[in-house]
């Protein structure tokens, strides 16, 4: 799709602070992103679809995970903050998320009414239950734009280089794997 002029020439210099936009302005007919920049596409008055990202097994690719609660080892109120986050992710409430532009943790809300009002979460929900996302204390580390998540993808997609990130990539999240205090 890059060497075919199909992606926006400035994604190649993108940072993150304009995500999504070229879709929200309607130059971009299919984005892979999170459900926020759909929400923000369907309410900003265009039709569209929402599916899951096809697998290489005929099923269908998903990551889960990435939000996360984060408490201060010396933090001065502890239970309040659990006391929250056990409110939060109980069932009535996930109910409540779609209404404020979130998409719920808990596929047990999946209720037949709540697919019929939010069918966007919905179709986000379906593939969450079965996504995975590998646990490790160094997500940021190997996900964020430092980490070696970014250049792998940067030079298997505008260097057409695929056996080459793979390498640069395997032996990235090598290196910071071993260098992470998993106490």
């Amino acid at each position: 799709m890059w060497d075919e002029e199909l992606v926006p020439s400035q994604v190649r210099t993108e940072d993150g602070s304009t995500f999504g936009a070229d879709f929200l302005s309607g130059t971009v007919g299919m984005a892979t992103n999170g459900i926020g920049t759909i929400l923000a596409a369907h309410e900003g008055g265009f039709e569209l679809g929402v599916a899951p990202i096809p697998g290489p097994d005929g099923d269908y690719s998903t990551f889960a995970g990435g939000d996360v609660f984060v408490l201060p080892t010396a933090g001065d109120h502890v239970e309040e903050a659990q006391a929250f986050i056990d409110w939060v992710l109980q069932p009535e409430q996930q109910g409540l998320y779609p209404a404020a532009g979130f998409t719920p943790v808990r596929t047990d809300v999946l209720t037949d009414e709540f697919r019929a009002e939010n069918p966007f979460y919905a179709v986000a929900l379906d593939a969450a239950a079965r996504g995975y996302a590998p646990k490790t204390v160094a997500f940021q580390a190997l996900y964020s734009n430092t980490g070696p998540w970014g250049p792998m993808f940067q030079r298997a997609i505008f260097d057409g280089d695929i056996d080459g990130a793979l390498a640069q990539g395997q032996s990235g999240f090598e290196e910071v794997l071993s260098s992470v205090d998993t106490q």
